[in-house]
């Protein structure tokens, strides 16, 4: 087997005398879909904000294609962030907002037309690129921060709680756009606390709760190790939570 695309250590996050992140280790393939499960307030977004260098661990290690943390500028080339709220800007329009990335990523000004181009057709946006991104719906935001993320081409997509806030239509549109990013052999993990969603997109689910690693296998192997039927059953054997707490959404 080769090496792991992302290796995670012991990562630890300490603010104060609380653990956001409790010596959590995993790796994911390249090409592979990790989910990483959990109610809000389980450490999905410190674990991202880890990832990215947003946060330096208190403890534990994390190696991004191969590369330290410590090196965050040479990780940030290789990892796409969909974060849950939107970092774009409201008053310029979808293609500005675009070429704005591009121009952080240090895309070539001579490529950046035709990536952007591309990428807009990827998430089917062609047709929006003049408008502001503010007077677009919450759907098309976030396939609008979908294609930021992918603006350099990065072989790793980190999406947390891409889905929060969508309507039915607007989830599945997304899911698929999950799905062919995968089926094109990109490295996803996927923070979420919805069970369906790790479950129909995911290989393998980690589940975390209050900063701690309480699971990692495949759906099925979870659903095997529990005796459930499903992953939502799964779910609430390994943790002891009602499902209700996975039901709400953060305001």
């Amino acid at each position: 087997m080769m090496d792991p695309i992302i290796r995670v250590e012991a990562l630890t996050k300490q603010f104060g005398h609380v653990a956001a992140v409790k010596a959590v280790t995993f790796s994911v393939q390249a090409g592979e879909v990790l989910g990483v499960l959990g109610p809000n307030g389980a450490g999905k977004t410190t674990m991202v904000h880890l990832l990215t260098g947003l946060l330096r661990p208190t403890q534990g290690t994390a190696h991004i294609a191969g590369i330290d943390l410590s090196q965050i500028r040479l990780v940030k080339q290789q990892i796409g962030l969909m974060p849950e709220i939107s970092n774009l800007y409201e008053e310029l329009s979808v293609w500005r907002n675009l070429v704005f990335v591009a121009q952080l990523y240090g895309v070539p000004r001579g490529e950046r037309g035709h990536r952007i181009r591309a990428i807009l057709h990827q998430v089917d946006l062609e047709d929006r690129r003049d408008m502001l991104f503010r007077r677009l719906s919450k759907g098309l935001q976030r396939r609008v921060v979908l294609a930021a993320a992918l603006i350099h081409q990065p072989s790793i997509l980190i999406l947390d709680e891409p889905t929060v806030g969508l309507d039915v239509l607007s989830r599945r549109l997304l899911h698929q756009m999950i799905r062919s990013l995968h089926e094109a052999g990109t490295t996803i993990l996927l923070m979420t606390h919805f069970i369906e969603e790790a479950e129909t997109l995911c290989n393998r689910v980690l589940i975390l709760n209050r900063g701690q690693q309480v699971a990692l296998a495949t759906p099925a192997e979870l659903c095997q190790q529990t005796g459930a039927s499903n992953l939502e059953d799964a779910f609430v054997t390994i943790t002891g939570l009602p499902i209700e707490s996975m039901l709400q959404e953060k305001g």
